[in-house]
């Protein structure tokens, strides 16, 4: 009885099934970059790689938020290691931050979080279109030139514990300096975008959510003020539905200065 029970949840556990968005912006904006096309389109496999390592059945999604269509050959080699790959090149609504930020290349720093937030937005559409999202039991979502470290063990989210929740390193203001954000927007903290995930249940409210900070940005950046993606989820997200996780297992290249560091 004590061998079935345990042979029965073995195979519960092997059942789980995760999909990962990657977002990606391979073609380098005219500033905000350390690195250039080709090595960020390296960094890119990359992070494809380092998920196929961590967890081989995954479904992987690439969403790509460049300015123009990416070479034959970066696309064929993304379309062979991955299960879902959407340019987002003839969006209109990116076009149309891609022509703002040219006028004003200065506000890139807060703009990138309107770039990759409409990239999610069209990944968060496909999955909800295609039902995607009912083959899976969590989402998540990895920035692009990030990958998978030895400390991310995929076990850590094959749990029932989990269901209906988010996991986000999640980081509260304790010093000064942050006056701007605590005071004139209401935020007094922010979440680790670079890697995160969000139990499939929630993938229409997670969509919703990130049409109401894409808006919320747009509108800040519109006033000449400033936020990004991370503060703007601290700022809409259900925290009882968060999950705080420090050590996420995900190693940053950071793209103005090319630095990495361990998230």
């Amino acid at each position: 009885m004590t061998k079935k029970l345990f042979q029965s949840t073995t195979q519960f556990i092997m059942d789980y099934k995760f999909l990962f968005i990657v977002t990606s912006a391979i073609i380098p904006f005219k500033v905000g970059s350390a690195n250039n096309q080709q090595e960020r389109y390296e960094q890119t496999i990359k992070t494809i790689s380092s998920i196929r390592e961590k967890d081989p059945g995954s479904i992987i999604l690439l969403v790509e938020s460049s300015q123009y269509q990416l070479p034959k050959e970066y696309r064929k080699e993304i379309i062979q290691k991955t299960d879902f790959f959407v340019e987002c090149y003839e969006d209109e609504i990116l076009q149309n931050i891609y022509s703002n930020l040219n006028s004003n290349p200065n506000s890139f720093d807060f703009g990138k979080s309107l770039l990759e937030s409409r990239g999610m937005i069209i990944a968060f559409e496909k999955i909800l279109r295609d039902k995607i999202y009912q083959k899976v039991h969590r989402i998540f979502k990895i920035s692009g030139r990030y990958f998978l470290n030895d400390t991310f063990d995929i076990k850590d989210y094959q749990t029932r514990c989990l269901y209906d929740f988010y996991v986000f390193n999640v980081c509260k203001y304790n010093d000064n300096g942050y006056e701007y954000f605590r005071d004139l927007i209401g935020v007094d903290g922010q979440l680790v975008t670079g890697l995160w995930s969000f139990c499939s249940s929630l993938m229409e409210e997670t969509y919703e959510l990130y049409q109401r900070a894409f808006s919320y940005i747009d509108w800040i950046l519109s006033i000449n003020n400033c936020i990004d993606i991370e503060r703007c989820l601290y700022k809409f997200i259900d925290m009882k539905k968060v999950i705080h996780m420090q050590n996420l297992g995900c190693t940053q290249i950071h793209g103005p200065n090319g630095e990495v560091n361990n998230l």
